[in-house]
């Protein structure tokens, strides 16, 4: 059974990402259950305003709420108290597509992106891996160039945060404020697109 605290960040982060102008990009949000294990995530996806379709940069977002976690907070609202924080797990991956050429070294990429944004509830985001991609179609022969930077964080959410929403609410709307940032950032690394 899933409580109301995802369902409660998923609307604080989409209208965050609507109020900062962002443009929800052509992928479906997506909400999957692990049928088997419990794990609920949520998945979505937005560019800079102007951007082509689909966007050159954009930041494919995903939260992961862990079985384990949905349970503690359960026990929380029944009154049980709280043995370890509730977690979410929050990633952004920025994604480069379209390149004209592959990206050689993907620590140089890395080099030119933050390492860590700001505080959030205690954590920080924080830069996991720079991938560059190529794939090729068998059928025009030709190459696709992209790359990816992905960063995640932890938010472990403790009895002060449950009992005030509003804390949570300040935490998504610094994040959001850093993925514009991002993308903005993002965007003026001097990368040749096709």
């Amino acid at each position: 059974m899933l409580d109301h605290l995802l369902f409660d960040f998923i609307n604080g982060l989409k209208g965050s990402l609507n109020s900062s102008m962002l443009e929800r990009s052509g992928l479906e949000e997506q909400l999957h259950v692990d049928m088997l294990l419990g794990d609920a995530s949520f998945e979505t996806s937005y560019s800079l305003p102007g951007e082509a379709q689909p966007p050159r940069v954009r930041a494919d977002l995903s939260v992961e709420w862990p079985t384990w976690s949905q349970s503690a907070y359960r026990s929380w609202v029944i009154g049980d108290g709280l043995d370890e924080p509730v977690e979410l797990i929050v990633e952004v991956a920025i994604r480069f597509t379209g390149l004209r050429e592959a990206i050689s070294d993907p620590a140089e990429l890395s080099r030119q992106l933050p390492e860590r944004s700001g505080t959030l509830l205690n954590s920080a985001m924080e830069l996991r891996g720079v991938t560059s991609e190529c794939a090729y179609d068998a059928t025009t022969k030709e190459h696709e160039y992209s790359a990816e930077a992905v960063f995640e964080v932890t938010l472990a959410l403790d009895e002060a945060v449950l009992d005030d929403p509003s804390k949570l609410g300040d935490a998504i709307s610094q994040l959001i404020s850093w993925i514009s940032s991002l993308l903005v950032r993002a965007s003026d690394i001097p990368l040749v697109y096709q």
